[in-house]
């Protein structure tokens, strides 16, 4: 289950969908910078409350994992994604 949330994640849709959502609600007159910080809010809130590594997040790295290291075609499938994402990532990989 975890290592398919993160390859949803971190796909390729995922990541348009929320870049784009972002312009839009900085579209929004008054009020989209709070729109903006308070969906980001959400989100980490949401992560704290199912991923384990909202410690990592709060120092600014992208947290993916755990990951199962045994599956190397789902493995291979988030490394993947995961070259696509900006900024420092840590990759948790269990085995």
């Amino acid at each position: 289950m975890s290592s398919y949330l993160n390859r949803v994640m971190t796909g390729q849709t995922m990541t348009k969908l929320k870049t784009e959502f972002k312009h839009f609600l900085k579209t929004i007159p008054s009020i989209g910078d709070q729109m903006v910080r308070f969906t980001r809010q959400l989100e980490e809130s949401l992560k704290a409350l199912i991923v384990p590594g909202a410690l990592f997040e709060e120092l600014g790295f992208n947290y993916v994992g755990p990951l199962e290291g045994h599956r190397l075609d789902h493995l291979i499938k988030n490394l993947e994604n995961i070259r696509e994402m900006q900024g420092p990532v840590l990759v948790h990989i269990i085995y």
